[in-house]
């Protein structure tokens, strides 16, 4: 199973990190194993206490910070919603196109993942980090939280 679709089968509303918290990563399937085996809790600081990777979950507003420092933006969200609605500027990832988004994506940039409430961009966050990334970041109450704060900043179509 590709990883986007394993990220948001698997991952989706599971891993209750609390906003703004700095949560250390393992690799996806780790998270994944320890998903499936029911062990993945409310306080995932004692899960994931051996690695050495970070993402971070952010809030909108700080997004908005590091879209304005060079961060690059994906929307993981299926490809219907993202058409209807989109933060501008935001790079549709899927399976499609995950392979050609990293081997073209500036790996020294923090990556920023958006998807429909913050949950499922965790997971995705944690692979992008075990891709390379420098950082990245899941934003807090993804694409429903960015059209609250910034009505102005959404866009609509593919890209």
């Amino acid at each position: 199973m590709p990883a986007v679709n394993l990220i948001k089968t698997s991952l989706r509303d599971t891993a209750n990190i609390p906003a703004g918290k700095k949560t250390q990563s393992h690799t996806l399937y780790q998270v994944m194993a320890l998903t499936t085996q029911g062990k993945l809790g409310v306080n995932c600081d004692d899960v994931m206490r051996d690695t050495m990777e970070n993402f971070e979950c952010i809030n909108v507003l700080q997004a908005q910070e590091h879209l304005a420092q060079g961060a690059q933006l994906v929307d993981i969200r299926d490809l219907q919603s993202f058409s209807l609605g989109h933060a501008a500027g935001a790079q549709h990832l899927s399976n499609d196109n995950l392979a050609d988004f990293i081997s073209q994506a500036k790996l020294d940039q923090p990556v920023l993942v958006m998807c429909y409430h913050g949950n499922s961009s965790k997971g995705a966050a944690q692979f992008l980090l075990g891709q390379g990334f420098s950082a990245a970041y899941s934003i807090d109450g993804g694409f429903d939280a960015w059209r609250a704060a910034f009505p102005a900043q959404v866009a609509t179509g593919s890209m």
